[in-house]
């Protein structure tokens, strides 16, 4: 039987292709370490309260790549998550000042400004996040989603 021995150049070849290989994968769980160690965990601070002050528009906040609506009520304070609340949808809902209301581009769902559902599909109210105020400061946690409460009737 004969014996093939590989030449050096493929031997360099695949100590190169290996070596960018560990090099890339290293890159990846940096990355990863970086994402998770990231603030998106509890109580992430949005601002000082007053730069929120009471109104009848909300206040489009991007954190950490999540796209937010604060809402001072004057009685209260709701942050909103923008997403649509139908999973195959990828488009944000939005804030149509023309009619006072958030409208999904998706689905043709509107919302009052606290995120309650009142027309479309899908029946259920915006999802929010918890709030806390500490001292002057908003803070969310980004942790804890709250699922909007289904409606199949007409509120």
């Amino acid at each position: 039987m004969t014996e093939i021995k590989a030449s050096g150049s493929s031997r360099a070849v695949r100590t190169a292709v290996f070596g960018a290989s560990g090099i890339l994968l290293c890159i990846a769980v940096i990355a990863a370490l970086g994402w998770f160690a990231s603030p998106r965990g509890e109580n992430v601070s949005l601002g000082l309260v007053e730069s929120y002050p009471p109104g009848d528009q909300p206040y489009d906040v991007t954190n950490n790549d999540m796209h937010l609506f604060v809402i001072n009520t004057g009685a209260s304070i709701l942050v909103l998550d923008a997403s649509s609340t139908r999973p195959i949808c990828f488009a944000d809902v939005f804030w149509n000042p023309a009619r006072e209301r958030f409208e999904d581009p998706c689905h043709g769902a509107h919302y009052r400004l606290d995120g309650q559902w009142f027309e479309g599909p899908p029946a259920r109210d915006l999802d929010r996040y918890p709030v806390r105020i500490e001292g002057d400061d908003l803070k969310v946690d980004l942790t804890r989603l709250i699922r909007g409460e289904e409606s199949w009737s007409s509120r």
